[in-house]
């Protein structure tokens, strides 16, 4: 007995330094947004920069978390209730989150929205289904233009859907900090509002020049294309371009051991057939998610060692957190990436079966357990793709909750109104002159 005593008390000093050690590698979580609420603070809170400065990284769970979601409901062949469209607010000029720049054309409204190409930036990109483009008395929403640069007689906003990745990109040739610095304020005051998929890159942005310019916010979805009820015949369905990523791989093999849809471009990961050849129309895809008991989603990706340790070299970007753990773990680095396939899977009331990630992106919008479960290993995602697949109807609320969600917070409509309403102005589209 006492040797077990003091076996024992060996061992607990060693656990709670390898605890510390792993919750040191975690990425610090920066503030959260609001998720079911628009931001009617916004624009005192974009004009007041004083929050910055004492502004401190905190864990997910000091968030105010969003209420929990109805009691499930029975299943039965009606579709999903899609809400209402409200006309949006109108707005004053003391609206505005900043001074308006000079030498715009009269009147200034509609503004110019322009999200950078990259990918799949022709018809197949999914803001062209985002609900976004219905507000043209506000803003024209330019997808992958040619011209991507601000035009300087027009309020110029943009959707950067990409980032981090781009971030070392950009900065890449900056010789020190200082320049890098600099090139972030001549970005930053050339564009009026940048919109982000990613907190990381808006806290790193907005503390490197003191003030609030970047923004992080949800994937927009057009919610009037959710699709009608569909009988489950799939287990899991997994969409992706690519699947060279290890975690990618490893749920392929897993997949293939049940009923699955495999949604990808034909020439990427020859080691496993695709069902569904990418891309293929928006409503062909919602219809697979909805005939599919889960979904598999993830929103991070990879690179090889060699391309991010050049990504490591530019100044200051070991201060950026999506980049700061890749020092320490060169094999297959992950980074933040919010994906839109998590949304649409939301949309359509399949399980969603997330990866565990360093990040976590999906607990800023939907709660685990509620709305979504995790896996984290091969045996993980077997075991719930089984006990999903046989006991749909025990599991089949944690779809319907994540839907339920997306159609009352996460529509075209509440995206505008929460980050754009500002230009729903009169004064704005009235001419002066």
């Amino acid at each position: 007995m006492a040797k077990s005593l003091t076996l024992l008390a060996a061992i607990i000093p060693v656990l709670i330094v390898g605890y510390l050690l792993v919750q040191s590698l975690r990425p610090k979580r920066v503030p959260r947004p609001n998720r079911d609420t628009p931001d009617d603070s916004l624009a005192s809170s974009l004009t007041d920069d004083t929050h910055l400065k004492s502004q401190t990284p905190h864990h997910v769970s000091n968030i105010s978390r969003a209420p929990a979601s109805p009691p499930p409901s029975a299943p039965d062949a009606s579709p999903p209730a899609v809400p209402p469209v409200a006309p949006l607010p109108t707005t004053a000029t003391t609206d505005l989150p900043y001074p308006l720049p000079q030498g715009l054309h009269d009147p200034v409204i509609p503004a110019r929205l322009v999200v950078k190409p990259f990918g799949w930036s022709g018809k197949w990109h999914p803001l062209y289904h985002s609900g976004i483009a219905n507000f043209t008395h506000m803003f024209n929403l330019e997808i992958a233009p040619a011209n991507y640069r601000p035009k300087p007689t027009q309020l110029n906003l943009r959707f950067d859907v990409v980032e981090p990745f781009t971030v070392p990109l950009t900065f890449q040739t900056a010789k020190n900090k200082r320049q890098v610095v600099i090139a972030i304020e001549k970005q930053e005051t050339r564009w009026y509002r940048t919109l982000t998929l990613c907190p990381y890159t808006a806290n790193w942005v907005n503390k490197l020049i003191n003030r609030t310019s970047r923004q992080y916010v949800f994937y927009p979805m057009d919610i009037t294309t959710v699709p009608q009820p569909q009988e489950k015949i799939y287990d899991v369905m997994l969409a992706s371009s690519k699947v060279s990523a290890p975690y990618l791989k490893t749920a392929c093999d897993v997949i293939q051991k049940f009923k699955y849809v495999l949604l990808k471009k034909k020439s990427e990961g020859a080691a496993i057939t695709p069902t569904h050849i990418a891309p293929i129309k928006q409503d062909e895809k919602l219809k697979l998610y909805a005939q599919s008991k889960t979904a598999i989603v993830w929103n991070v990706y990879t690179a090889p060692a060699p391309v991010v340790q050049g990504w490591l070299n530019v100044p200051l970007v070991l201060e950026h957190e999506a980049f700061a753990p890749a020092a320490k773990n060169m094999s297959w680095p992950m980074f933040p990436q919010l994906k839109s396939r998590t949304f649409e899977a939301a949309m359509t009331g399949t399980i969603m079966l997330a990866l565990r990630d360093p990040f976590r992106l999906i607990e800023d919008w939907f709660d685990e357990g509620k709305e979504f479960l995790y896996w984290s290993t091969p045996e993980e995602l077997s075991a719930l793709i089984t006990k999903i697949s046989n006991n749909f109807e025990e599991y089949r609320h944690i779809g319907e909750a994540a839907q339920r969600r997306v159609l009352t917070s996460y529509s075209g409509e509440q995206w505008v109104k929460r980050y754009l309403n500002f230009l729903n102005n009169p004064d704005l589209s009235r001419k002066k002159k």
